[in-house]
């Protein structure tokens, strides 16, 4: 990552925007960052780091760094555009307060951008912290904390790799250098291992229990059981055979028996069906009988149904023939009625022809009616036109002294306004003035209670940092301790294998005189590695709550400043803080009214000018009104004389043309009513006189089929009574009666029951003589003794079955376990093949191995010795050849091995020592050589990180000349390369030395950028 231009506005102590373009560099690489202390040179690194990462270097929130002398309509802006492999990518902040409210309102954006910070055009803009955050974490390869240690070297944090413990390396290394995927694999091999260890125990575990499952006899093999099986069965086979015969021929005697005497019990059955079925013959006799009756009297049925339907047409003729007779006498009644009303009413004809003459009449002087209604209508709405204008133009009037009044009432209260307003502009800039000074002392408040409430916070951090580390004395107490009594156990064990002459395998002496003996308290190596962890664990919160502490005492200082400058611009313009309120209350009332009196003045002279444009427009209205009336009084002279030579030429008796047209409606309606009578008399005539014609015609007609009907009927009569006799009957009656009882459904039901039985006589008379066939010559057989011997014979069958089954399924459960134990001896000899390898993988993976090191440990060992070579050809260089670092190994025997520990190697004295015992100087400037070494490794290796740029804060002026000028030399070096570094100091020689060159100008209202 290089950075390419910043972009910063209202942020830290930067107001108006200030930018930076880290591009102008490209022709050196090396440039300083200089300025006086507190003039914002650490802000610059907090921008970037709360552009990429939402906090500045110090750990505050980006929310919190807004300038404190910026006005509330100005934003603070962060706009970060920095390289990566080829690709411009840019950060962008802004926080912008919210109208008429205190809140502030935050838009975070981030996207690829070209050169000049715009999005490439379908780039993708993410606009979440969150989601900006894990998006750098993806390009860089480097957290917030890793970006700190390794491209950002603030105050306070430019040493922490140097002195951080193997799990802070470990995260920073593993996170550079993407060992993550060496765990993965460890991991899978584990996996692996115990997924075929588990397989191969199932195995062997479902191997044992079919074995088991088998229940051998007692000394039996599987092979010497499954022979013993197969001779069983052979035997079993022969029995059954034998057996098989002496059934078959058993169950064949047996079906022939019982097939005969089924024939003899069909013979029993038959014959009793036939005796059974004969004795109903009497029956059947008589039903024989009565059909043939029922057969002659319904051969009559026909006749005797003539001879009905004929008195039935008689008897309804004769009854209508009542009906013409009753309804022919009531017709000729109303006939002669109603020629009687006909007559009158033709009596009244005269009079309907006079009304429709009238109507006539009068229908044609409608015209003249509806000229005078209109004329009426039109004077009546003149008349109202008329009362109208006037009452507008008495309205029109009081408005005009209305306004007249008015205009006299503001001009008075313009004299008394333009007095007031002339103290405006004074009255302004006074208040002004006083607002400006109680606000500095305002702000100047509240930046003191932010440093009581970061006291706070920096003494609460102090007394958690004194516990935690007291903590940690604790722990490291306890775990000397514990690692003592388990050093004297060890050597108390060691000493039981001691024997007299013998050589002892630490001093190689072969006499023993005080071997070493077990303490009271026993300590277990399980014990004192748990002791081993907490103390770590412990050392760790200690310099956790440290970093905390020293980080709140930074922003301590810094607010500190800020409080100063503030209460330095205040004591040139000392006040009384109640002199200034009341003074302040006083000038706003002043200005207040002033304001009042101004915008009164405007609105009135406002008002006036409306006036007189309402006077004018209300003369005007007068005029016409004026020229109105008198129209309005001529037209209606007019209309009045026109109405009344009209109406003296109309019937006095109507009035008006609606009396007309009612008139005329009731003398036309008089005349249609006559009309429609006239009428409906003339058609009820003739329909009375075609009702009478039709009734004498179907009168004529009814005597007529009456006299006929009659004569038929007698001739009927004669002719049943003759065949009665005929067919056997006494007489007509004495068939009628015979018919009564029989229908034709019973003469069916005879005929069906004859015919049923003599077909039933036949086939059973049938089947018994073709059952009495069958057992001539026969003698009926005892078939209880051949079903118990039958019997017996089966059951001996199915026992010898059963055992040969039995047998049979042994043999092949038996077959499929053997094929079951030999696939299961081969996959077992499979999983062993491929356990013994991958278990050894793991194992080596997991750290069992003589150094005690897992694998991704071992990755990490070897890029760490790599930047440890790099590192020391810098410190070579900037301690003229006296340190070395190297990588501790040794200190850590008996333990799981990180190989992340350093040491220093003193070529001087020829020994080594902690990192922690270097001074000031050597400390920065092995910090400065360790952190050109990783870059110089990642740099060189392939992976997805590019460390293109480093920036250092402060740490120069621990160095003498001659250290310093080792230093300027070695970051000079770099600028062969491609690397970008830029170093914050106040140092003055680091001005003539580096040309390239920042300059931070500290000013009253705000710092500023100059960039050489």
């Amino acid at each position: 990552m290089r950075p390419h231009f910043l972009e910063i506005q209202a942020f830290g102590p930067y107001i108006e925007r200030q930018r930076i373009d880290f591009s102008k560099f490209s022709g050196g690489n090396l440039f300083l960052l200089h300025g006086p202390t507190g003039a914002g040179k650490t802000t610059i690194f907090d921008a970037m780091s709360c552009a990429l990462f939402g906090y500045t270097t110090g750990g505050r929130e980006q929310q919190h760094m807004r300038s404190q002398f910026a006005p509330d309509n100005l934003p603070t802006v962060i706009k970060f555009c920095f390289r990566q492999r080829g690709n411009y990518y840019t950060a962008y902040y802004e926080k912008r307060k919210r109208k008429r409210s205190d809140d502030f309102d935050e838009d975070r954006r981030f996207y690829r951008s070209d050169e000049n910070g715009n999005p490439l055009p379908n780039a993708t803009v993410l606009t979440t912290a969150s989601g900006i955050r894990n998006e750098i974490g993806r390009l860089l390869h480097l957290n917030k904390k890793q970006f700190l240690q390794v491209v950002i070297l603030p105050q306070g944090e430019f040493q922490k790799f140097l002195r951080a413990n193997g799990g802070d390396k470990e995260e920073i290394l593993g996170a550079i250098f993407r060992t993550k995927r060496f765990d993965n694999l460890q991991e899978i091999l584990k996996n692996q291992t115990k997924a075929i260890q588990s397989s191969l125990e199932n195995l062997q575990s479902n191997f044992c229990a079919i074995l088991s499952s088998l229940n051998l006899p007692e000394g039996a093999t599987v092979a010497s059981y499954f022979n013993e099986l197969k001779q069983r069965k052979k035997a079993s086979e022969e029995q059954l055979s034998k057996l098989q015969q002496e059934n078959d021929a058993a169950q064949a005697a047996l079906q022939q028996a019982k097939n005969l005497t089924a024939d003899f019990e069909e013979f029993r059955k038959r014959q009793a069906e036939y005796n059974q079925h004969e004795s109903t013959r009497a029956d059947y006799d008589r039903q024989k009988a009565t059909r043939a009756i029922a057969e002659k009297a319904l051969s009559l049925a026909p006749q005797f149904k003539i001879l009905t339907d004929l008195k039935t047409n008689l008897k309804k003729a004769e009854e209508a023939k009542k009906v013409i007779e009753t309804t022919l006498a009531q017709t000729q009644k109303k006939l002669d009625k109603l020629i009687a009303v006909k007559q009158v009413h033709e009596n009244l004809k005269s009079q309907a022809e006079k009304a429709r003459d009238e109507a006539q009449r009068l229908t044609e002087k409608l015209p003249d009616f509806e000229k005078v209604t209109e004329l009426i209508r039109q004077v009546e709405d003149l008349q109202k036109e008329f009362v109208q204008q006037q009452k507008q133009e008495r309205q029109t009037q009081e408005q005009l002294a209305q306004i007249s009044r008015q205009q006299e009432a503001l001009q008075a209260a313009i004299a008394a306004s333009q007095l007031l307003a002339a103290d405006v502009p004074l009255l302004e800039r006074q208040l002004a003035d006083l607002k400006k000074q109680a606000h500095e002392w305002m702000h100047l408040q509240e930046q003191k209670d932010m440093l009581s409430q970061l006291k706070r916070q920096a003494s609460a951090a102090f007394i958690a940092y004194e516990a935690k580390r007291k903590d940690a004395l604790t722990a490291r107490r306890q775990y000397d301790e514990a690692e003592q009594l388990w050093r004297s156990n060890q050597a108390a064990l060691l000493a039981q294998t001691l024997t007299d002459g013998a050589p002892c395998p630490v001093c190689g002496s072969l006499e023993h005189p005080a071997p070493a003996q077990f303490t009271e308290k026993i300590v277990s190596n399980e014990q004192l590695k748990k002791l081993a962890q907490q103390k770590e664990q412990a050392e760790k919160e200690a310099e956790d709550f440290q970093e905390k502490y020293n980080t709140a005492q930074i922003a301590c200082e810094k607010q500190k400043s800020i409080c100063q400058m503030l209460e330095q611009n205040l004591k040139n313009d000392a006040w009384d803080e109640t002199q200034l309120r009341e003074q302040m209350l006083r000038i706003e009332e002043q200005f207040k009214q002033a304001q009042n009196a101004k915008i009164s003045l405007d609105e009135a002279q406002k008002k006036l000018q409306d006036l007189g444009n309402e006077e004018k427009q209300l003369q005007e209205i007068a005029r016409k009104i004026a020229d109105n009336l008198f129209a309005l009084q001529t037209e209606l002279s007019g209309k009045e004389s026109s109405k009344n030579l009209l109406i003296s030429r109309l019937p006095v008796d109507i009035p008006n043309v609606a009396t007309a047209r009612k008139q005329i409606d009731i003398w036309k309606e008089k005349y249609l009513t006559w009309e429609r009578e006239q009428n409906r008399l003339q058609k009820e005539l003739e329909t009375l006189q075609e009702e009478k014609s039709r009734c004498e015609g179907e009168l004529k007609q009814l005597q007529a089929q009456i006299a006929d009907t009659t004569e038929r009927r007698k001739q009927m009569l004669a002719q049943v009574e003759q065949e009665s006799v005929t067919k056997g009957f006494a007489d007509a009656k004495d068939a009628y009666e015979k018919i009564q009882q029989f229908s034709e459904a019973q003469l069916d039901a005879l005929q069906k029951a004859i015919e049923r039985w003599e077909e039933k006589a036949n086939q059973l008379k049938g089947a018994f003589e073709q059952a009495q066939q069958k057992i001539v010559g026969q003698q009926e057989p005892d078939l209880t003794t051949l079903i118990q011997q039958a019997q017996t014979a089966a059951e001996s069958l199915s026992k010898a079955q059963k055992e040969s089954g039995t047998i049979a399924q042994q043999i092949t459960h038996l077959e499929q376990v053997m094929q079951q134990l030999e696939d299961l001896r081969q996959k077992i000899s499979e999983h062993e093949e491929k356990l013994r390898p991958l278990q050894q993988l793991s194992e080596l993976a997991e750290g069992k191995n003589g150094d005690k090191m897992k694998l991704h440990q071992f990755v990490l060992k070897f890029y760490f010795e790599q930047v440890l070579e790099a590192a020391n050809l810098r410190l070579h260089q900037l301690s003229n050849g006296r340190y070395e670092l190297h990588n501790d190994i040794t200190a850590q025997k008996g333990k799981e091995i990180d190989g992340l520990k350093m040491v220093i190697y003193d070529h001087h004295s020829g020994t080594t020592r902690p990192v922690e015992n270097l001074s000031g100087g050597e400390t920065f400037f092995t910090s400065l050589a360790l952190a050109l070494g990783l870059t110089d490794v990642i740099t060189s290796q392939s992976g997805g990180i590019a460390l293109e740029s480093m920036f250092i804060d402060e740490g120069f002026g621990t160095l003498d000349s001659e250290t310093l000028d080792l230093a300027i030399r070695t970051l000079s070096e770099i600028e062969g390369s491609q690397r970008l570094v830029g170093i914050i100091s106040h140092v003055s020689e680091l001005k003539e030395r580096i040309p390239a060159k920042i300059e931070v100008k500290k000013e009253r209202k705000g710092s500023k950028i100059v960039q050489a």
